[in-house]
Formats: structure tokens, C-alpha cells, sequence
């Protein structure tokens, strides 16, 4: 056959060259959105005479619901190449009945008409149909062990929970909406460490593990995405050795290879400009559903870049344009909400569905303690999807976040002098919390660096009872230490009873409490309470223990204690003569000296470094392009484009997108390169 002849076949019958052929192309094209690199075509045709017969014959055996492959071949260089792939969809078609025609769009049989276009119709996991009824399995569901980050060992529980691995659930996805013609494949996924594996399920399973599966519905756009947002996946067409079409779902990075063969010199009119929708002034990250913690009520406390937390970033530079990079997942992914459903029982997100990394070797959750990093409790899930590790698999245009480890936050502040007795008769304390004075930060072993402690009071000069703050510096999660020593100085008993009386002491105890307000002196949550005893033997007792809190810039935190009395204690233990009648019966009690508040910053969120190289730079022209180069870039479209507009040096580029006529070979560029 001549070079440049075209075949038509429709469901492999040859058919006339349709009306409208002459202006049919075909376009290439990286879609941002939907994260696809796939082939669109763009005309409409009219099918006349036989082409007309097979489509009528074909609406009468199945009806208006049916499908026609539509493939176009071409001779080049003595090869016969298929070019176009595409179907008829009769649905769409509008026919002629008196002038035997019908006229239609062409549909991509791969990404275009099967995946695209049914994104986001409902799927059952359990589903053993597909969408035009062809036999399909159902996704296995598999059993997994959940843990409890409360406990100190981060035990697992005995229950397991019914789960979907995430990539069985993608590939039975696509075999619905395909009617099990495309298939999905990505080396990535294969080659995951067996401890960053996915598994989809939804609260109520999570909650009760009774193993009900029925009440679950989602679709390939939320399939897909939910992981592709975290990871910068993206999905590109290949065709199988039979030309079905494979769908190849690898890192981004993937897609850009640095091997090629195309080479387009001396171009005319060569246009540089930058791609605007990825010019991003601003990124979102995180999750819909989230518990920011910030009074210490759940196992991971809020921290920048550390959770999972809905956050907004905004990068550096003058030119960027309105988009934004939306990586926020509707699924559940928060550590926080996981706690709250497996050990707190919670129902209120029972109808969500919910990412968990997992283990395929062990099915097991994976238990990690990225707060501390020290090998010791917390224990918390989705390590792998904290926003600081999602924004670090993206070229950003300049860095997120703050360097907070350059802040040297450490402190220790002591109180020097007793506090003034303080007398109780009971039955009750009707006094206020006062704020405790930790007086030195300066001498030995006391320390404060970077001046936190003293609301700015001088290094060297006694801190007031009134400043006896802690200011953060930066945000980051801060655990306090805190040891308040306190004396009962005197228990006058009540005497009561006949000619042997017995003494009635008071018990007493402090209640000390650790409180954080923001710049504005607000409290922020509810003050964390130390553990206390009541005590009403004469002498020196210690309440302390040790706070975590996440802490904003310039939030601040206080120690606060109120003496309260809460009991009597019928007890002659006081040996020597019962107290006299000019001496009321009543206990004093006083704050003693060597009390001490110390922090450590435990982390202070994250940091990630932009490096300013994503794909913006944008090149457009017009070249013709044969046939067998069109066709091997549409086979592989990550490879590389080398242009140059004269004699300077060549652009190493990749195709964003490229608009070709089938007949003429005319083609629209549009192609990218970092900066």
C-alpha cells in the first residue's frame, strides 16, 4: 500500500472514510487536574454507507447502551500503524435515518471514554459485575490488627478489622468502569517497603470489627486520588502486547523521562512563557476530617507540617498566580480521629472511609513514634502521610514552613524563697488559683538561653510572681517538668467526743496546674491538673509531674495552685498534750523553696525545602510531525523533547500537550522544562 493510506474499521469491519476525517485530530495532553496523561480526540465524524450498517445493526442486537471500537491504520515506511483507537459510543450518536448517516465522537477506548468519563459513578467493593454486567471479582477484603496509641506499649488489639488493600481496590475499580478491557500496573506500588502498604475501611468496621462490608460505596476518582494527592502520582496509557490498553500509575517524575529521540531545530516563532496552572501561590494539605489537638486530649499534638491537620501554605515570589495545590484528602487519615474511633469508641464517623498504612507481611497497622522519634510512646498511625512528608515528594516553588530547630528553647527556672503560711479551717477553699514564682532562671542549675522564662525580665534580675511565664518562641510541641514542693506547717485538730477526745485533722493538698494562653491572655483549652495528694501530717510533700503541649509563637504557659481542703481525718497520731482552747483548729500550709519548672522543645513541626523546580516553563510552536514519530510518542509520552528556536544551545523539554491533524500532520505544541 501507498504511504500516507488510511484503512477505517468499525467493531474490525473496513468502512468508508467517514465525513469530517480531514479535520480529526488527536491531542496528547498532561491533565494537572486529573493527574492523566492520555490521548483525546477532538472531531466529530459521520459515518455513511457500510460504516452506517454496522452501527444500525449493532443499535438493533443491543441497543442504544452499545459500543463500537472505531480504529484507524496507516501505511508508513512499507508498516502498517494503527493510529487511531477509539470507540463509537450509540448512546451519543446522532443518526440520520433518511440520508443513512450517523454522526458521532470519536472516544479514547483507553483513559478518555473509560476511565475519564466515568470517574465518578458508584462502585461496590463487593461488586461482582461490572457496569455492563461482564463477570468481575470482587476485591478480596483482608484482616488487619489495629493498636491502641494510649497504651504504653501501643498494644494491639484482639479484634481485627475487615480491610481492602488500597491498589486491589484501584484495580477492581478500573475493571468496572472498563467492563475489564483496561488494567492497572505501577512498579511503585510492587516495590513499596511491605510496612507502606494501604488499606481502606470504613469507621463503622473500625469502630465495632463486625465485618460488615455491604454498606461501602466509592469511585475510581476517589480511589485514586486519596493516595495519588499524598504520593504525586499520576496515571499514563500503555497498550499491552493484544493493544488493550494498561494503565501505568507511577510517581510523577516517572512520566519525564530523560531519554528521547525527538529533535525539533530552527523552529519559527518559538513563545516562552510559563505554565500557569502550576504557578501555585498557595498550597492546601492535610485532611477534611481532623482533630487539632491543643490541650493534650489525644495522642498527637498540633504541629506544623507533623499531622495531618487541614494546612495552607503560601510560597515566596511576586508571580505567582491565584492556583493552589489542593493535596487535602476527603478520606480519614488523622492519627487523632483513628484513636478516637478505635479506643474511644466513637460512632460519629461511621459512614467515613479511612487510609490506614499497614504491613502486608504482618497485617498489622504500622505503630510509629514520629513525635519523639526516640523509640518510646506515642505510639501513632500514618506515618507516611504526615504533611510534611506528602509536601516533600512535590517540586515546590520555595520552601514551607519554619526552621524551628535553630531556636534554642530549653529552660529551667527555680523558686528561691518559702511562701507565706496560708491557714485553712474548712470546710472548704474559697481562694484562686495564684500563679507559683519561679524566681531564678540565671544561677546554676537553673538556665534560660534564649530568655523565655520572665516575660522579658532581664537575665540575672529575680523573676515577679506576675511574670512567672514561659513565652514560646516558635511553634512546636513543648513538655514541661514541673516540681512544686509544698509543707503542711501546722494541723490543729478539732477535739470532739467525751472524756477521750478524738482529734479531727484537716486534710489539705495543692492542686497545681499548668495553663497556656495565647498573646491575647486568653486561655487556650482546659489546664492540665498534676497529680496531688491530701495530706494533714505535719511536714514537706511534692507535687510534680511532666505536661506535653503544643504551643503557638507567642503563646505562653503558667503554673498556677490553690490549697484546698477536702476531708477530715479522725486520728489521735499527734503525740505530746491536745491543743489548748486559745488555739483554733485548722491546718497551715505554705509553698516551700527548690521548686523548679524546666521544658525541653520536644519538635517543633517540620520544614520542607521547596528548591523552586517544578515544571513551569512553558514553550509553544508549530511543527509537522510523520506518523511513526506521532505514534511512538503517544506510546510513550515521557520522553524527552529536544527544541531550540536557532543555532543556541537545545531545550530539553517534555510535552504537555500536542494537538495533531491525522491527515495533514500538522501539530500544536505546547511543551515544559524546569527553570
Amino acid at each position: 500500500m501507498t504511504d500516507g493510506t488510511f484503512t477505517h474499521l468499525l467493531n474490525g469491519v473496513a468502512v468508508e472514510e467517514p465525513i469530517g476525517f480531514n479535520d480529526f485530530t488527536e491531542e496528547l495532553s498532561r491533565d494537572v487536574r486529573e493527574r492523566i496523561i492520555g490521548v483525546k480526540y477532538k472531531a466529530s465524524l459521520t459515518f455513511t454507507h457500510k460504516g452506517h450498517a454496522v452501527l444500525e445493526s449493532l443499535f438493533d442486537e443491543e441497543g442504544f447502551c452499545a459500543s463500537a471500537t472505531y480504529e484507524v491504520r496507516q501505511w508508513c515506511g512499507g508498516v502498517e500503524l494503527t493510529v487511531i483507537r477509539g470507540s463509537v459510543i450509540l448512546s451519543e450518536a446522532k443518526t440520520n435515518e433518511t440520508a443513512c448517516e450517523v454522526e458521532c465522537a470519536i472516544a479514547d477506548d483507553g483513559i478518555g471514554a473509560r476511565v475519564v468519563n466515568n470517574k465518578e459513578i458508584p462502585i461496590s467493593p463487593a461488586a461482582t459485575k461490572t457496569k455492563n454486567s461482564l463477570t468481575l471479582s470482587p476485591v478480596t477484603a483482608i484482616d488487619i490488627s489495629v493498636f491502641d496509641p494510649t497504651a504504653s506499649a501501643g498494644t494491639f488489639l484482639p479484634d481485627t478489622r475487615r480491610v481492602w488493600d488500597w491498589f486491589d481496590a484501584l484495580q477492581h475499580a478500573v475493571a468496572y468502569i472498563t467492563d475489564n478491557e483496561a488494567t492497572v500496573v505501577s512498579d511503585w506500588y510492587d516495590n513499596l517497603p511491605d510496612y507502606e502498604r494501604y488499606a481502606i475501611v470504613d469507621g463503622f468496621e473500625l469502630r465495632t470489627h463486625t465485618g460488615l462490608t455491604d454498606r461501602v460505596v466509592w469511585d475510581y476518582k476517589r480511589v485514586f486520588l486519596e493516595v495519588a494527592m499524598k504520593y504525586n502520582l499520576w496515571v499514563g496509557v500503555e497498550r499491552a502486547t493484544d493493544g488493550s490498553p494498561i494503565l501505568r500509575v507511577e510517581p510523577e517524575g516517572y512520566f519525564y523521562s530523560d531519554t528521547g529521540t525527538i529533535q525539533h531545530t530552527d523552529i519559527q516563532d518559538l513563545v516562552r512563557s510559563c505554565d500557569l496552572d502550576r504557578l501555585w501561590a498557595k498550597v492546601d494539605v492535610g485532611s477534611d476530617t481532623a482533630i487539632k489537638d491543643l490541650g493534650g486530649g489525644f495522642s498527637l499534638p498540633f504541629l506544623v507540617l507533623r499531622g495531618f491537620t487541614k494546612e495552607q501554605f503560601h510560597f515566596s515570589g511576586v508571580c505567582n498566580t491565584s492556583e493552589t495545590l489542593d493535596l487535602v484528602n476527603e478520606w480519614i487519615i488523622d492519627t487523632n480521629v483513628i484513636e478516637d474511633v478505635v479506643v474511644n469508641g466513637n460512632d460519629e464517623y461511621d459512614d467515613d472511609l479511612f487510609l490506614i498504612q499497614y504491613d502486608k507481611d504482618t497485617l498489622q497497622a504500622v505503630k510509629s513514634d514520629y513525635l519523639t522519634n526516640d523509640g518510646n510512646p506515642p505510639w501513632l498511625y500514618n506515618y507516611a502521610l504526615q504533611n510534611g512528608a506528602v509536601l516533600a515528594r512535590y517540586d515546590l516553588p520555595s520552601p514551607v514552613g519554619a526552621n524551628y530547630a535553630s531556636v534554642n528553647t530549653s529552660f529551667r527556672a527555680e523558686r528561691t524563697a518559702p511562701g507565706a503560711p496560708e491557714f485553712y479551717t474548712g470546710p472548704a477553699s474559697n481562694s484562686s488559683f495564684a500563679i507559683v514564682q519561679f524566681d531564678n532562671d540565671y544561677t546554676a542549675p537553673n538556665f534560660d538561653p534564649s530568655n523565655s522564662w520572665g516575660n522579658g525580665t532581664p537575665q540575672g534580675t529575680p523573676v515577679s510572681q506576675a511574670n512567672s511565664r514561659y513565652t514560646a518562641q516558635a511553634q512546636g510541641y513543648y513538655e514541661f517538668y514541673t516540681t512544686v514542693y509544698w509543707r503542711i506547717v501546722k494541723n490543729v485538730p478539732l477535739n470532739v467526743g467525751g472524756s477521750v477526745p478524738v482529734g479531727i485533722y484537716q486534710a489539705i493538698g495543692p492542686r497545681v496546674q499548668v495553663e497556656r494562653y495565647n498573646a491575647s491572655n486568653v486561655l487556650i483549652g482546659t489546664p492540665v491538673t498534676l497529680s496531688f495528694t491530701q495530706e494533714y501530717t505535719p511536714g514537706q510533700y511534692v507535687a510534680q509531674g511532666a505536661v506535653g503541649l503544643s504551643l503557638d509563637a507567642g503563646d505562653y504557659v503558667q503554673v498556677r495552685y490553690l490549697f484546698a481542703w477536702t476531708g477530715f481525718q479522725p486520728n489521735t497520731f499527734f503525740a505530746g498534750p491536745q491543743p489548748g482552747p486559745f488555739e483554733p483548729p485548722g491546718v497551715t500550709v505554705r509553698l516551700d523553696p527548690t521548686s523548679s519548672i524546666a521544658t525541653q522543645f520536644v519538635t517543633g513541626g517540620g520544614f520542607v525545602d521547596g528548591g523552586g523546580q517544578a515544571r513551569i516553563i512553558l514553550y509553544e510552536y508549530e511543527r509537522h510531525v510523520d506518523v511513526g514519530t506521532w505514534v511512538s510518542l503517544t506510546g510513550d509520552p515521557k520522553q524527552q523533547i529536544a527544541i531550540s528556536g536557532g543555532p543556541e544551545v537545545m531545550h530539553n523539554t517534555h510535552a504537555l500537550s500536542a494537538e495533531r491533524n491525522i491527515v495533514t500532520g500538522a501539530t500544536t505544541w505546547k511543551v515544559i522544562k524546569r527553570p
